[in-house]
C-alpha cells in the first residue's frame, strides 16, 4: 500500500482515510464541482501551484496514489470508482498538502481557492485534521 509521506502529512492522511467513506452521492458531487463546476477555477489554483514545483509534483504523486489506495482498501462510497473517489478527494487534499502556499495569502486567488475547496469538508475537516 502507497503511503504519503508529504508536507502535513498526518492532517492530510486523517483527512483521506476519512473522506473516501462519505457517502457516493457527497463524493459525485464534489467530484463534479472540482471537475468541471464552480469549484473548478479554484481546483485550477491549485494544479497550477503544484506544476510550478518538482516537489509538489512529486508529493502530489505520491498522494493521489494514497488516495487511490485508500478508496480501494476501505471500498468507501459504494457504486463509485475508486477513480471518482479520487477526483472528489485530491484538489482538497492538495490544498492541505499546499496550506502555506494558499491558506491567508496575500494573493487572493490563492486564499480563495483553500477556502472554497476546504469548505464542503469542514464537518471532516473539524474531526482534527485542521
Amino acid at each position: 500500500m502507497t503511503d504519503y509521506s508529504g508536507p502535513h502529512r498526518e492532517q492530510v492522511k486523517r483527512f483521506v482515510r476519512v473522506a473516501v467513506l462519505l457517502p457516493a452521492d457527497r463524493l459525485a458531487e464534489m467530484r463534479r464541482r472540482t471537475t468541471g463546476g464552480d469549484l473548478y477555477r479554484h481546483s485550477a489554483v491549485v494544479a497550477n501551484l503544484i506544476q510550478a514545483s518538482k516537489d509538489a509534483k512529486r508529493n502530489s504523486e505520491e498522494l493521489r496514489a494514497y488516495v487511490m489506495d485508500e478508496a480501494h482498501a476501505r471500498a468507501g462510497a459504494p457504486g463509485l470508482a475508486p477513480d471518482d473517489v479520487a477526483d472528489a478527494l485530491i484538489r482538497t487534499a492538495q490544498a492541505l498538502m499546499q496550506r502555506e502556499l494558499l491558506e491567508n495569502h496575500a494573493i487572493a486567488e490563492r486564499a480563495a481557492a483553500f477556502v472554497a475547496l476546504t469548505a464542503p469538508f469542514a464537518d471532516v475537516l473539524s474531526e482534527g485534521t485542521q
